[in-house]
């Protein structure tokens, strides 16, 4: 069969693309069952997490200075801004 026949692979996957243009695809960080059920009794927080909100100030959370700050959503539920009022932006010596 003609190369020009073929079926097109992608070049990146849909998670990728999408970060790509800031749209981040979060998933919550697993917990313990009881931690899970309090957190989110009290904040929402895998909702939250999962729709890319801060569950602080309630905003989207599409910007993170780097992957660290990502993986922090993913565990707190924080926008980039909430960690720095809740964590400064000081570079840890």
């Amino acid at each position: 069969m003609a190369a020009w026949l073929t079926k097109p692979q992608p070049i990146l996957s849909l998670d990728n693309a999408l970060s790509l243009i800031g749209i981040l695809i979060m998933k919550p960080a697993p917990k313990s069952e009881s931690l899970n059920q309090f957190l989110n009794g009290v904040f929402n927080r895998e909702a939250f997490i999962t729709d890319d909100v801060c569950v602080s100030c309630k905003t989207p959370a599409f910007y993170f200075r780097d992957d660290l700050s990502k993986k922090e959503f993913s565990l707190s539920g924080l926008c980039q801004i909430c960690q720095d009022e809740v964590f400064g932006t000081e570079e840890p010596v």
